[in-house]
């Protein structure tokens, strides 16, 4: 018993000041995400997307805007797999992203609270992940356009472009 005792001690000092990890800071991710995409030559695309398994969609040739952002969120540990397959993570309205933060306990706040790694969704049209000032993280930073235009290859300044938006939502993890 005593030898349990003091490897119980041990470990204790060795791990009481660490944080539980999430699977990465979401900003880390969105750089690791985008160079996973530009190394694999990622193309932009509606139509050839893997529905209800984001382990294969982080894995295909063909994402959107919703794709990155829901690969982004599951590699951070930010969402489960099953929390995002049950929904449409390919969309950004009635039954795709927004629902499934929601679903997960994200909290909409105002345009005015945003943070770096809120989720900025407009509504049935695109989604992206802030950055800080005025810069974001969405598909046309790790994936070739459907017109061939290589990926931009870093975050871009694209938020005063929403800001204000009255079908833009924020939502904030939990």
């Amino acid at each position: 018993m005593d030898v349990r005792t003091e490897a119980a001690r041990r470990y204790y000092e060795q791990f009481k000041d660490l944080e539980q990890p999430s699977g990465g800071d979401i900003l880390e991710v969105c750089e690791q995400v985008m160079n996973d995409m530009i190394s694999r030559n990622v193309h932009y695309s509606l139509s050839n997307l893997t529905w209800g398994n984001i382990e294969k969609s982080a894995q295909d040739p063909y994402a959107c805007c919703a794709t990155y952002v829901s690969i982004v969120l599951y590699r951070s540990g930010l969402l489960t797999a099953d929390q995002i397959n049950s929904y449409n993570y390919h969309y950004t309205g009635s039954g795709g992203v927004p629902d499934m933060l929601r679903a997960a306990g994200w909290t909409q706040v105002s345009h005015s609270e945003i943070q770096p790694g809120d989720i900025i969704n407009d509504v049935g049209v695109h989604v992206l992940i802030y950055a800080g000032g005025d810069l974001v993280y969405d598909q046309n930073c790790g994936v070739y356009s459907s017109s061939g235009r290589a990926p931009l290859g870093g975050p871009y300044s694209a938020w005063s472009r929403y800001n204000g938006d009255s079908n833009v939502q924020v939502w904030r993890a939990p």
